[in-house]
């Protein structure tokens, strides 16, 4: 009897079914052949999708919202840590983006923007570096826009939080002429945008976080699902309209997605 009890309590400690399974990295879920623009995948679980009536009613905007950005770079192989290169539409900046978390199942998005300044040298720096990582994004599209004879682009961010939640947001920007950028709030709709803050991290000269500070954050999130919602979204430069997927359910586990869209607002002060 003693045996038995004895062998019983060892299947209690290390479990029936060997090592549980390993999560795929974000890397590979986002460069997933299965849909190029909802950029994660969670292959142990059907993906949930528009009903068919919104499918047959907006088949040719979903299509677009599952198609990879135009800024989207094919290479070969990628640098380093870069999951995505992403090259403006007037291909004046480039922007390498990748998850350089290889500790967790967590993700430590970063990006670096590539551009040529006022006196003709390349120059290559961190976009906007010491943000904590929860509040990172892996850049996968950009589109460019015009208004009072001045360029905007608008940047689309994927951020992977929690298995199986993650969403997508935008930031619409200017630079000067040494890449230095400009955030435009002003121009998301009053219902769309509200004020929050993002932290950054301050170092010591040995690299070691020492202290954190808050600054204004510029961006907006178009849509995020709790439970792998096949969201998205993409931006039509020519009328400004943004147009999604979104999870409409606020009960975890039940996604329900939607189609929705909304303008941007010309700001007269901009003109």
């Amino acid at each position: 009897m003693k045996n038995y009890l004895l062998i019983f309590a060892v299947l209690l400690m290390f479990g029936c079914g060997g090592q549980a399974p390993k999560q795929p990295r974000v890397e590979n879920l986002i460069n997933s052949p299965v849909l190029a623009q909802i950029d994660s995948v969670i292959p142990q679980k059907s993906p949930v999708w528009p009903d068919s009536v919104t499918e047959l009613k907006y088949g040719k905007i979903i299509d677009k919202i599952r198609t990879k950005c135009d800024s989207y770079i094919e290479v070969d192989s990628l640098p380093d840590f870069v999951n995505q290169i992403h090259l403006s539409p007037d291909r004046k900046y480039r922007f390498y983006s990748g998850d350089v978390d290889t500790v967790s199942q967590g993700c430590d998005y970063v990006t670096y923007i590539e551009f040529t300044d006022l006196y003709g040298n390349l120059v290559k720096k961190q976009w906007k570096p010491n943000l904590r990582s929860d509040f990172t994004g892996l850049i996968c599209g950009v589109w460019q826009f015009n208004y009072g004879e001045k360029d905007y682009y608008v940047l689309k961010y994927f951020h992977r939080h929690y298995n199986p939640c993650w969403s997508y947001s935008m930031e619409i920007v200017s630079f000067d002429n040494n890449g230095n950028p400009t955030f435009h709030p002003e121009f998301y709709p009053a219902d769309i945008f509200e004020p929050y803050n993002e932290t950054y991290l301050i170092q010591d000269d040995k690299g070691e976080v020492i202290d954190e500070y808050t600054s204004p954050g510029y961006g907006v999130t178009v849509c995020l699902t709790e439970d792998s919602g096949e969201i998205g979204y993409f931006f039509d430069a020519d009328s400004l309209t943004v147009y999604t997927i979104v999870d409409t359910t606020s009960v975890r586990w039940k996604p329900k997605l939607a189609y929705k869209s909304w303008k941007l607002v010309l700001p007269k002060h901009l003109q």
